[in-house]
């Protein structure tokens, strides 16, 4: 093996390593994006205890961060919210 075919070999285990720790790094964001949009669905629904039709668009936002955290990571959440 050449020195050329060597560093060809070093650059691409790097670059297909960085994929890695890009994916990692996204479902990283996407799971915090999700909790922290069940903390305000959670908080909405404690506020309006009476009216939970007054979190819809919290609740709707949750769903949509709880989808895109699940294809991120290939998992599905046992994440329960009382309404």
């Amino acid at each position: 093996m050449n020195l050329g075919s060597v560093v060809a070999v070093v650059v691409l285990g790097a670059s297909l390593s960085g994929c890695g720790v890009a994916r990692q790094m996204e479902a990283t964001d996407a799971r915090h994006q999700m909790q922290k949009s069940l903390t305000d669905y959670k908080a909405c629904l404690t506020a309006n205890l009476t009216n939970a039709a007054a979190c819809n668009g919290a609740k709707a936002i949750y769903e949509a961060d709880l989808s895109a955290y699940e294809a991120q990571t290939g998992r599905t959440s046992s994440v329960s919210v009382r309404q």
